[in-house]
């Protein structure tokens, strides 16, 4: 199979770096404007943060060595040439040098002989660096559509588009697994949440995640996941994913992790809007009647599982499970295994999950107490396969956990779970309460 790089350009002149690298396939490319000297450059700063300081694929294609690759232009002039002006991984990679001479200008990049790709793949993945956002107004630098080319020994020829995330994933629905998806041009502040298309046509057939960034403040948290839950979607990083740990990003894992896994795994069986009644309405009553515009919704999936959110920004929802705020959401399945709460409790939000595998309690300033635990923080339950319990308290020195029998052992752990003392507790009122230790990250209860 015979590999070549393609680019359809605007009329500017730009320049930008390339670097091939596989699992199946993946193409890197970095993208800067001409320098007039070179200087070596830095790794992305991505690959830093995520403490990947080497490359864990083999690759299919590197520009350590670059002779015999060579570029067309058409419409156009175009150069190659190695580089360390951006890096990836190792010394070098490929610099581009082009000008578009009218609108639809081109560059095909070929390497000396036909590369053969050893194994079956499904993707091709491209990374660009660049210094613009296609969504900005800014057009001095131009955008550029990237394909790779791609022949077979029979000489059938393919075209394979390159995307970026956001934005595209509604009609690459299918041809990819998945997408951020990004909101850019609808304001869900403002406009109706309206998740059929969404819901029964794409999360089906690819897996999207994550609508917007959101902002990192209790009511920016709030609409962020509820956005999430309405659009059945796989939750992200509220904000973006760097930033240092904190309260958000445990509120964010916690509330999402367990539900998510139920319904990005089923398919939607019903799903209604409320009318100012309360009264649950399909979508074409729904628009008919402008009840759209309410945004608060109930899905019902084919496992059993129901989810009510509110979309609404001022008005809370009385449900029949639950009082929900602006924002607030409610799920549960059929045998009550998975329970999960965003709402209000004596006129206060609380969150809380029950689930298989952890229960989550967060009563966000205020004791809360559940059937299966208490905090005035934030508190995490992990379920351990041998029946042991890992308590995780987070901004709180007072906490308890459900149950029924006193635990044989209680030992204090640091971050990496080494051990660090034993600890003792003591049940008061129905619950069993843990004696804290300085330093300790969580708390292990043997039975």
């Amino acid at each position: 199979m015979k590999i070549q790089f393609v680019s359809e350009i605007f009329p500017l002149v730009h320049s930008s770096i390339l670097r091939l690298l596989t699992v199946g396939l993946l193409l890197c490319a970095l993208v800067q404007p001409v320098a007039a000297q070179e200087i070596e450059g830095s790794r992305p700063y991505e690959l830093d943060w995520a403490g990947r300081f080497s490359d864990d694929h083999e690759p299919l294609i590197d520009f350590e060595e670059m002779e015999g690759w060579t570029i067309k232009a058409i419409g156009g002039k175009a150069e190659i040439c190695r580089s360390e002006e951006q890096k990836i991984w190792g010394i070098y990679t490929a610099k581009i040098k082009y000008k578009g001479d009218t609108a639809g200008a081109s560059f095909i990049v070929s390497p000396p002989v036909p590369v053969k790709i050893p194994d079956p793949f499904t993707d091709v993945n491209m990374w660009v660096w660049n210094d613009y956002w296609k969504w900005e107004d800014d057009r001095d630098q131009p955008i550029a559509k990237m394909s790779i080319l791609l022949e077979t020994n029979k000489g059938d020829s393919y075209e394979i588009p390159f995307y970026s995330e956001c934005d595209n994933n509604y009609y690459y629905a299918g041809l990819t697994t998945g997408s951020g998806a990004c909101e850019h041009g609808y304001n869900f502040d403002k406009e109706p949440w309206l998740v059929d298309f969404y819901i029964r046509k794409m999360q089906p057939i690819s897996c999207h995640w994550a609508l917007g960034l959101g902002e990192r403040t209790d009511e920016g948290c709030d609409r962020f996941f509820a956005k999430t839950i309405a659009f059945a979607q796989p939750g992200g990083f509220l904000g973006g994913w760097r930033h240092e740990f904190d309260h958000y990003m445990i509120r964010g894992y916690y509330m999402i992790q367990q539900l998510q896994s139920y319904y990005c795994q089923a398919l939607i069986k019903n799903i209604s809007y409320a009318d100012k009644k309360g009264k649950l309405l399909d979508v074409s009553a729904a628009i008919a009647t402008g009840s759209l515009d309410i945004s608060q919704i109930r899905l019902e999936y084919d496992n059993g599982l129901v989810v009510w959110v509110n979309g609404h920004n001022e008005d809370n929802w009385k449900t029949p499970e639950a009082i929900l705020p602006p924002s607030g959401y409610y799920a549960h399945n059929q045998d009550g295994s998975l329970v999960v709460f965003s709402a209000l409790n004596n006129g206060h939000r609380v969150d809380y999950v029950h689930s298989p595998a952890y229960d989550y309690i967060d009563g966000r300033g205020k004791w809360l107490q559940t059937p299966w635990g208490a905090s005035d923080g934030q508190l995490i339950i992990l379920k351990n396969e041998d029946g042991s319990l890992e308590l995780i308290p987070y901004g709180t020195d007072k906490f308890a956990v459900a149950t029924l029998t006193e635990p044989a052992a209680i030992t204090a752990l640091d971050m990496d779970k080494n051990k660090i003392a034993k600890t003792k507790g003591e049940f008061r009122d129905g619950l069993f309460f843990i004696e804290t230790v300085q330093g300790a990250v969580s708390y292990k209860l043997e039975f």
